[in-house]
């Protein structure tokens, strides 16, 4: 014997035996004969799967090694298809006997379509068969005393047949991604559709001057048409519009503001621009207690809001106020010590006011 058939025979025994283990294992579990409920089961047989998937792999690759599986897979060439073509049946051969061990008393609806019929026998006949099969693709002693169609038919049947039906379950998978996919997508226009409603009835609803504030972020150009539209013309309607913007922009919610005059034009716009670089500061000040009282900051915290300000100051700079000292407490404000251990990552938002201070 060769030095590379004895490594093989080793390495392939040491597969056989894992791969025994498993499937007598699997046997055990199939016996149990209750359902999973807790997803105990369902794990135990995921993880005796893989032991028996990995050493029927070893096993069988040693013995295409040694040249165990010659009469077989001789039929197909050329040789990397050969290969392929055995570990795509014993992968496909391992999973089917897998989920037929673990489903055998779970309620049809739980089950593969693919599988409904095999489900209560396939692991019997599946498992001897795939550890027969590497019996003699492992000694040559074995399969000589045999004529070689009554362990060879029953092996191509096996791994066909595996082939096959692991096709089905691909299929059905891709089936049934697409569906909840499909069901997700339509939850997430059926979220949205309930949103829109209710913002639009609320906006229906609000006072320019008592819900001023709150009618400020639906003027967004973000924001749904018809919500933005019936906004905007309830916040110009307001009779002081740019002295309750003014107001907005000096106290704590003074990002309210930045969302409106990021996409839409106040009455005076140059007599509005000093009191924008007011709501910077402001901001600044927001953002210094936001920065040490968040516990784990991610790089986006905070951004969104930065950016509507540098939209600002970008189409008021013309009026000829200088924005530049604000931005710097903006930037500086992502500098504030923390009392937390983690470390603050560099923020975008730091880089946008960086990246603006240099342009300008």
């Amino acid at each position: 014997m060769s030095m590379t058939r004895a490594i093989a025979l080793v390495l392939g025994s040491f597969g056989l035996m894992v791969a025994v283990a498993a499937a007598c294992a699997l046997f055990t579990l199939a016996l149990t004969g209750r359902p999973d409920r807790d997803g105990g089961k369902t794990l135990g047989a995921a993880m005796l799967g893989l032991g028996l998937l990995g050493g029927l792999l070893v096993a069988y690759v040693s013995a295409l090694a040694s040249g165990g599986f010659a009469g077989i897979a001789d039929q197909v060439a050329p040789a990397p298809l050969r290969w392929a073509l055995v570990l795509a049946a014993v992968t496909s051969a391992a999973v089917v006997a897998t989920m037929c061990a673990t489903l055998r008393s779970e309620s049809p609806g739980e089950v593969p379509w693919v599988l409904l019929p095999l489900r209560s026998w396939a692991h019997w006949i599946w498992l001897p068969g795939l550890v027969a099969g590497a019996v003699f693709g492992l000694y040559p002693a074995l399969r000589e005393a045999l004529p070689s169609r009554s362990w060879q038919m029953p092996l191509q049947g096996l791994g066909a047949l595996s082939l096959l039906l692991a096709t089905g379950l691909l299929a059905q998978l891709a089936l049934s991604i697409a569906d909840h996919r499909a069901v997700r997508a339509q939850a997430d226009l059926d979220f949205h559709a309930r949103r829109d409603a209710s913002i639009l009835q609320q906006v229906q609803q609000a006072d320019p001057q008592r819900d001023f504030l709150s009618l400020l972020p639906q003027s967004s150009r973000d924001e749904v048409p018809e919500i933005r539209a019936l906004a905007i013309a309830k916040l110009r309607s307001h009779p002081d519009l740019d002295g309750a913007l003014a107001g907005v922009l000096r106290g704590a919610f003074a990002d309210e503001a930045f969302t409106f005059l990021e996409s839409n034009e106040p009455v005076d716009a140059r007599a509005l621009a000093p009191v924008v670089r007011e709501g910077i500061v402001a901001h600044a000040r927001a953002l210094r207690e936001q920065m040490a009282g968040t516990h784990t900051l991610r790089p986006d915290d905070y951004q969104y809001p930065v950016l509507r300000i540098l939209a600002v100051a970008d189409r008021y700079a013309s009026y000829g106020v200088d924005y530049r000292p604000a931005l710097r407490q903006v930037r500086d404000a992502y500098d504030t010590p923390r009392d937390y251990a983690q470390p603050t990552p560099k923020m975008n938002g730091q880089r946008a006011v960086d990246d603006w201070l240099r342009r300008h």
